[in-house]
């Protein structure tokens, strides 16, 4: 029910009172279509940048972005359809009209989406383009802009489709408010339904959050460089990004970095077919190559990797973090690296921000063991989620349950990280800060991890992956979840800092998110959604689930705390008892307690014993001491 109401929203409020599904629209040009065995190849072009209302800005450099990317894209075989300097209604018909001609497509077409403009956002939650007829003035909440802008996510949303299509998205904007610094620089900123399935989506952005996008009249950087890595025939559009992070580095020195998600495992090529000589185990960003890998954004979700490297973790989280700080340690650590190069230009970029606004702070706090325990260093990052309404249902325990983990786990010698409440930015931010703390431990005594999260948690896909929940953003159809956090992508980066020991506890899937009606008793009622599914643990780890995969938790909102996190929290204060059994204990625990209906699942991969808490050493009985009586003199 959610699905289809999210599709009429998407007609209603997009299209409003204009034809669906009629001719190109007015300031259209559409390129003759292709003849293309492969399945069918469809672009469509919007550029704005004769904006309306003075408070905006004009873009100079738009009609010169249309130019490059129509073209580039003709000669890969793309029928392209162009819309210029449009307003909301025009870029709804536009945006409707391309769904359709995909919808018919054969299956394995390729769409492509670019937008050149203005654009905005609000953190957390969906990032809007910006019509040249919007009333500045007029939006003064978040649903004024969504009547007369264009939702990222809402045209996500509509691109479902009855049969398997590849969807490339490229969003050559911000995520500030436009404006023009003391150079004169102009700067682009701001700051499904029955019957259809998702498509594989690859998307780049001309800019991360909080970064400039800069304007030129001979088209910006981002448009030049994609439009010629486009031209390249026989590579993956993942390679297509990479060398487009890279150009657009270069060209900014280190000021605009192009953002990416790929969330799909299947190679793309958009111009022509894969040369014969060409190794396509190289267009895999997590294996080592020569040229600088494809570096995805933290909120990214992509499938599992086997071999992630601890210098592409290191790096991505040292760009999520957007810290003099974290830049300066991967150039210490990684001298030699192939990233070495952008990695200097974004430290010097840093340095003299004064110009641009800082990137947000995370609130979170971090607490140090109250004991030490023998052996490697443990670090653990407790996530709370709670408060979601109005986009999902508001939870009871979670704050309680991080603080009861949190307790423990110091008593148990960690050093522990607590974040609540986070967005999509925040959590993004809280893993790259685990893994950036885990990846500086010494590679002589690695470290044991911890992770918990207690949240929302929801897989569309019986064999994963499965996602986090972040607060203050709406989780209504698969498209939303690009900016959840995976959990496959959390065990991926920490395993890739090589622990000694990790543990990946799961307190999700517990109360109705938002999908269908919410049963009475207060737990997570059927959905079209699957909740959290199977997740195996690598060597080294265990991964806890509070319920088995699939099945309900319940949230026990009579409870200031949720019933795994209390008998976890039990379980761990037991001294002398190895890791593995602590969870047996908890899973028993919850099991019992429930009457049976709530049976948590764990999987262990541990090659070792481990003690949270050693039994304590057996002091020596006390001996008396006894005196040797002096010898009486003869």
């Amino acid at each position: 029910m959610m699905t289809v109401w999210r599709h009429l929203k998407l007609l209603l409020i997009l299209a409003a009172c204009t034809p669906l599904l009629g001719a190109i629209s007015r300031g259209m040009v559409a390129a003759s279509t292709p003849q293309n065995p492969e399945g069918q190849k469809i672009a469509l072009l919007i550029g704005n940048g004769d904006y309306e209302n003075d408070a905006i800005g004009d873009l100079v450099g738009v009609p010169r972005d249309m130019d490059n990317m129509s073209s580039a894209l003709a000669e890969a075989g793309f029928e392209v359809i162009q819309l210029r300097d449009a307003g909301r209604n025009e870029m709804a018909d536009a945006i409707i009209d391309f769904r359709q001609r995909m919808s018919l497509a054969p299956e394995g077409s390729t769409g492509v989406f670019y937008y050149s403009g203005q654009g905005m956002s609000v953190s957390g939650g969906d990032d809007y383009l910006i019509p040249t007829d919007i009333d500045f003035f007029k939006m003064s909440s978040v649903s004024d802009m969504q009547l007369n802008t264009i939702s990222v996510q809402d045209v996500m949303a509509s691109f479902e489709f009855p049969s398997n299509q590849n969807i490339v998205m490229a969003l050559d904007t911000c995520r500030y408010w436009s404006h023009t610094d003391a150079r004169g620089i102009g700067l682009r900123g701001l700051a499904q339904a029955e019957g259809t399935t998702p498509p594989d989506f690859f998307i780049i952005w001309a800019a991360r959050a909080g970064d400039i996008a800069f304007d030129d009249e001979d088209g910006s950087a981002f448009s030049r460089a994609l439009s010629s890595s486009i031209r390249k025939p026989g590579i993956d559009v993942r390679q297509v990004f990479a060398e487009v992070q890279s150009a657009v580095i270069e060209d900014s020195e280190g000021r605009q970095y192009p953002e990416v998600s790929v969330p799909s495992s299947k190679p793309l090529v958009l111009n022509g077919a894969v040369a014969e000589d060409v190794d396509t185990s190289a267009w895999d960003s997590t294996e080592d190559t020569k040229s600088a890998p494809l570096v995805q954004s933290g909120a990214s979700s992509g499938p599992r990797a086997a071999n992630i490297s601890l210098e592409l973790i290191v790096w991505e989280s040292a760009l999520e973090l957007g810290t003099v700080e974290s830049i300066s340690d991967f150039v210490d650590r990684f001298p030699e690296s192939v990233l070495i190069g952008q990695a200097r230009l974004r430290l010097a970029a840093l340095r003299e921000r004064g110009a641009f606004a800082p990137p947000p702070t995370v609130a979170h706090e971090v607490f140090l063991p109250t004991v030490t325990m023998p052996g490697p260093p443990r670090i653990a990052l407790l996530i709370g989620n709670k408060d979601y309404a109005p986009n999902m249902t508001d939870l009871t325990n979670p704050h309680n349950d991080v603080s009861l983990l949190k307790d423990r786990l110091l008593e148990a010698g960690f050093e522990v990280m607590v974040y609540r409440d986070v967005d999509s930015d925040g959590m993004a931010k809280a893993v790259s800060a685990f893994t950036q703390k885990l990846a500086s431990a010494s590679k002589s005594d690695p470290p044991v991890a911890f992770f918990y999260y207690s949240g929302h948690g929801v897989a569309p896909e019986e064999a994963g992956p499965n996602y986090l929940a972040p607060v203050g953003m709406k989780v209504a159809t698969r498209s939303d979840l690009i900016r959840a956090q995976s959990i496959e992508k959390i065990i991926d980066f920490v395993e890739a800092t090589k622990p000694a020991f990790a543990f990946f506890v799961l307190d999700a899937c517990r109360n109705n998110p938002g999908f269908a009606e919410e049963e009475e008793d207060g737990n997570k009622g059927d959905s079209e959604w699957k909740t959290l599914t199977r997740v195996d643990a690598v060597t080294s780890s265990l991964v806890a689930f509070a319920t088995a995969p699939g099945a309900k938790a319940s949230d026990t909102p009579d409870e200031p705390v949720g019933p795994y996190a209390r008998a976890l929290a039990d379980a761990l204060d037991e001294p002398g008892i190895d890791a593995t059994r602590v969870f047996k204990l908890a899973q028993r625990d919850v099991f019992n307690r429930s009457g049976h209906k709530q049976v948590p699942w764990v999987s262990d991969a541990l090659m070792e014993d481990f003690f949270f808490i050693p039994e304590p050493e057996e002091e020596p009985e006390d001996t008396e001491l006894l005196e040797t009586p002096e010898t009486p003199a003869p």
